[in-house]
């Protein structure tokens, strides 16, 4: 038979100065699983020099329940008057010899605790002025928590705050975990997150990703995740994608819309209708520019007016042009009608952007035309068309001067 008692512990049952029965608790494995069942357990107490204390008690059929037990036990003696203890525990199952359980245990029921414990299996209720940690102000740390002899979260003074797992928060008030650093107070950090002393109440969660990310400004939300951040979703159309916000789950529609809100409560809203895939962006109220660039003030009005920036302002380069070879051009330009491929929106009518960028030399590529470039060769060419048929007209005029000169008109 192979037992082990993990943990005990010995409480008093009533007050710690005058009590005799005490209540015994503990954790119990047989053959290195958690114990279940009815076992015999003997315990004695002795000195520092291990003279006895009090005659040995036995407690017969404490039950035992997944590992953990919890029983009465009255030595018949205040063993609070004696200070520090040894209490030596024994166990057996179905008659036989008792079985010693590891080392013993020291215990002192004359200290301020030693009437108070905390309790393996909980508590019901926690006695006034419970106290956990240290009392003394010069204390820099308060209380480690400790699993397989490793420090797993640490609570340190007032001038510090709350680690996890080998970080370190030096800032009051703050929290650090998963071996990241909180420096500023009432910060808290994550993973590789990082906060300065300058970084108060900044939050800053970090991916493992490559190095540390960090803050050193205060009232900071930083977020670092090379995998993506989303929201309401755990899918993205792409793993290129950087930022994935999806519908609420239940409530609301199944559009997903992001709305972007001034102070004083004017705002605009982004969406893609679920029905049609169709994107839209909206200005509320209405009458305001729907879209505008801080260039030139280009713009899109709420009533859908496209508005270029042409002030002279905002150019450079003038050059002069021969309206009469613009008007050419566009004349011997092909211009059809086509639809755009992958699109159900109708049919267009105009020229293709490799004849426009090989006729004018205007914009950037030979795939797209501006309109302001559009606008500006129309009018152009309107020119033109309005110098030639001047200078036809000036000529029938002409002709016709000629003609009733001849006839005595």
């Amino acid at each position: 038979m192979n037992r082990t008692l993990l943990a005990i512990a010995l409480i008093a049952a009533t007050s710690y100065a005058q009590a005799a029965s005490y209540t015994y608790q503990g954790s119990l494995e047989d053959g290195g699983k958690p114990a279940d069942g009815l076992y015999d357990v003997q315990l004695s107490v002795t000195d520092a020099a291990e003279r006895p204390l009090a005659a040995a008690v036995t407690l017969y059929g404490v039950k035992v329940t997944k590992g953990q037990f919890s029983t009465a036990v009255d030595f018949g003696v205040d063993l609070s008057q004696y200070g520090e203890l040894q209490l030596k525990a024994a166990v057996r199952q179905g008659g036989g010899e008792f079985i010693a359980l590891d080392q013993p245990t020291s215990i002192n029921l004359a200290s301020p605790q030693g009437g108070l414990c905390w309790e393996v299996g909980g508590n019901i209720g926690v006695p006034a002025g419970a106290i956990i940690g240290t009392n003394n102000v010069n204390d820099a740390s308060l209380t480690a928590l400790r699993s397989r002899g490793n420090d797993i979260l640490y609570v340190r003074g007032t001038s510090g705050g709350v680690e996890q797992n080998g970080s370190s928060a030096n800032g009051t008030g703050a929290a650090a975990w998963n071996a990241s650093t909180a420096a500023g107070a009432n910060s808290f950090t994550a993973v590789n997150g990082s906060t300065g002393v300058n970084a108060s109440n900044t939050v800053v969660f970090a991916d493992g990703s490559t190095g540390t990310f960090s803050s050193n400004a205060p009232n900071q939300f930083l977020v670092r995740a090379d995998g993506g951040i989303l929201m309401n979703t755990n899918a993205t159309p792409s793993n290129n994608d950087d930022f994935t916000i999806g519908t609420r789950p239940t409530s609301g529609d199944a559009d997903a819309d992001l709305v972007l809100r001034t102070r004083s409560g004017k705002f605009g809203r982004f969406y893609v209708h679920d029905s049609d895939n169709a994107f839209h962006m909206s200005v509320i109220p209405t009458g305001a520019n729907f879209l505008e660039t801080t260039a030139n003030g280009a713009r899109l009005t709420a009533g859908g007016t496209w508005t270029n920036g042409s002030s002279r302002l905002f150019k450079e380069g003038f050059a002069a042009i021969d309206v009469g070879d613009v008007l050419s051009k566009v004349v011997s330009m092909p211009i059809t009608r086509w639809t755009y491929r992958n699109s159900s929106e109708g049919a267009h009518v105009g020229p293709m952007a490799e004849d426009f960028q090989a006729a004018f030399g205007l914009g950037s590529d030979d795939q797209h035309i501006a309109t302001v470039d559009a606008d500006g060769v129309a009018l152009a060419a309107i020119q033109g068309l309005n110098e030639k048929l001047e200078a036809e007209n000036a000529a029938l005029k002409a002709r016709l001067a000629a003609i009733e000169a001849q006839l005595g008109l």
